[in-house]
């Protein structure tokens, strides 16, 4: 991480709303005792300052902060509240500052996270009311369908909030776990297909594909393609149950979800909600499809499943044919 990477970390950090992946960034940088050092005078110059009743200019302090990281010289300012002045003092490494330089940039720091933060976007968020529903196309690739009355805010490229009714198809990354926040715990995944109904006192999960990791007050269990369990808000994950695919996620009526699917499993699926038959050719079986219709005509559909996949289709009454271009 650059200068101003950790600066806007600790930023979020002091004011609450760093997220778990930011927090752990953090955790890692601060194994450096010099930067333990910065992070622990920050926090007790945010401590002292909460205290104040002062007026901040936040666009004077941040451009002084701006100026504290961007500086290219050995040396440096030494920020002062809106007012006061700046005397320049000899940089001594790259996070060592003299005690008052660092104090003063500190402060300059709080008044930055407490006004508008300029680079930090307000969340995105996803509401349903009572009649409808959304398809949300997430940064990182995942796909989500949201039932009635139901809100998703996205918190990072790889976290959500949820309330209400949601299908998720999740982008595999083995590297960043893809969490959803719940009132009643978390559910943390790599890449899969599931559904979660989440109140402010229970949640239940079901899995069509892949693994889930559902968390209660202090415990977690596994879930695979096939299982479901439940939990309520304070308590643990129930035991886990068996959930036939077909009967998950019902409410999205015609609609089919594939994240990185093989072309065999997403036949299956297709003949299940078609009544049809799907024959894939052999060498096509294990090639993947991420894509999701709603209410899509079958012919439509295998249109774009077959454009998807650089394959050649023919469609029947009771046939669809999935062959290798030629």
């Amino acid at each position: 991480m650059n200068e101003r990477d950790v600066w806007r970390l600790i930023a979020r950090l002091q004011s609450g709303e760093a997220t778990a992946s930011e927090e752990a960034a953090l955790r890692e940088w601060s194994r450096d005792p010099e930067n333990a050092e910065l992070l622990r005078q920050v926090k007790k110059v945010w401590d002292l300052a909460g205290e104040s009743d002062r007026e901040w200019d936040v666009d004077a302090a941040w451009s002084r902060v701006a100026a504290q990281l961007d500086e290219p010289n050995e040396a440096r300012l030494r920020l002062v509240p809106s007012g006061g002045r700046a005397t320049r003092r000899p940089r001594r490494g790259r996070w060592l500052m003299a005690a008052g330089g660092l104090l003063a940039a500190s402060i300059a720091l709080i008044v930055f996270v407490r006004g508008p933060v300029p680079s930090a976007p307000a969340p995105l968020v996803f509401a349903t009311d009572a009649s409808g529903g959304e398809t949300a196309h997430l940064p990182d690739g995942t796909l989500v369908r949201l039932g009635p009355s139901s809100r998703l805010v996205v918190r990072g490229e790889r976290a959500v909030e949820l309330s209400g009714l949601a299908f998720f198809a999740v982008e595999h990354d083995p590297a960043r776990p893809f969490e959803i926040m719940l009132p009643t715990g978390a559910v943390r995944v790599l890449g899969t297909r599931f559904e979660v109904r989440a109140t402010s006192d229970s949640a239940r999960v079901s899995v069509i594909e892949g693994r889930v990791e559902v968390k209660g007050a202090t415990e977690a269990i596994e879930l695979t393609s096939g299982e479901a369990t439940a939990v309520a808000r304070g308590g643990e994950p129930l035991r886990v149950e068996s959930v036939v695919p077909e009967t998950v996620a019902t409410w999205m009526g015609r609609t089919l979800v594939f994240q990185r699917t093989t072309l065999s499993e997403a036949a299956a699926e297709i003949e299940s909600m078609y009544d049809v038959r799907v024959q894939v050719a052999p060498a096509l079986q294990e090639r993947t499809l991420t894509a999701l219709f709603t209410d899509e005509p079958l012919d439509r559909l295998v249109s774009t499943m077959c454009r998807a996949v650089v394959a050649r289709c023919t469609v029947t009454d009771t046939l669809v044919m999935v062959e290798a271009q030629e």
